[in-house]
């Protein structure tokens, strides 16, 4: 809210960024070769 405040922003400006941010670190950061890829939703 301050940082929206200060550079007249949104607060969604600066949940936006935060949220790209976290995904560009678990992207670089985790390993998902070893998870199964599902094909067909079960019945």
């Amino acid at each position: 809210m301050r940082l929206a405040k200060a550079f007249q922003t949104t607060p969604q400006v600066w949940l936006n960024l935060q949220q790209q941010y976290e995904l560009w670190q678990a992207q670089a950061h985790t390993d998902v070769s070893q998870v199964a890829v599902f094909t067909e939703a079960p019945r």
